[in-house]
């Protein structure tokens, strides 16, 4: 019965100090993130997905990495593991809205760094993808992360965003003010003007 006992709590503490190990590993890799020292950062993040396969937010992060290597394709992957594994995570949903409107400014500004990319984030079905599609489908995964967490203002501010450059300024107004009463940049004016 002890001997039950003591390998039990040796393989519990064994688990326990490799979850501690990967969310250090993982503030780690983070930081590097945040001091734009992008390869470092993915290192540490794949080195985590090797220990622990299914951590969603390595992946998460990865993916940020990967959109400034310009691989958008892997990061896109990336970004929806991350949302697969954990689906009613708001964050994740904010991740994959905000990664279309960057696609959107890269297609405009560098076609030839995305190729192919915009048809796995849109299938077109055989018709032309533009920049509207892209924003509509953002403030959908937007609307998705505010749907899962209601106090998720920075979703409403870029769905805002959004809507203004869609030339909609009642919505735009409309979600600059749930995302200033949500207290998300609540000492800013709307980049806009709202009526």
């Amino acid at each position: 019965m002890r001997f039950g006992l003591l390998c039990f709590f040796l393989c519990f503490s064994i688990v326990l100090l490799a979850q501690i190990n990967i969310e250090v590993e993982l503030q780690k890799g983070i930081k590097f993130f945040e001091n734009q020292k992008y390869t470092k950062a993915e290192r540490v993040f794949d080195k985590i997905l090797k220990v622990e396969a299914s951590y969603a937010y390595a992946y998460m992060w990865k993916g940020k990495c990967l959109v400034e290597f310009n691989e958008y394709k892997n990061a896109y992957n990336a970004f929806c593991t991350a949302k697969d594994l954990i689906p009613d995570h708001a964050p994740f949903w904010f991740e994959i809205g905000k990664f279309k409107c960057y696609l959107v400014s890269t297609i405009i500004k560098k076609p030839e760094l995305c190729g192919d990319c915009g048809k796995l984030v849109l299938p077109n079905n055989g018709k032309d993808v533009n920049a509207f599609d892209y924003y509509k489908s953002a403030i959908i995964d937007f609307k998705k992360a505010i749907e899962i967490d209601s106090t998720y203002g920075e979703a409403y501010y870029h769905i805002a965003l959004i809507y203004n450059i869609l030339g909609d300024k009642f919505k735009a107004c409309e979600n600059w003010i749930k995302a200033r009463d949500l207290l998300y940049k609540k000492k800013a004016s709307p980049p806009f003007k709202c009526p």
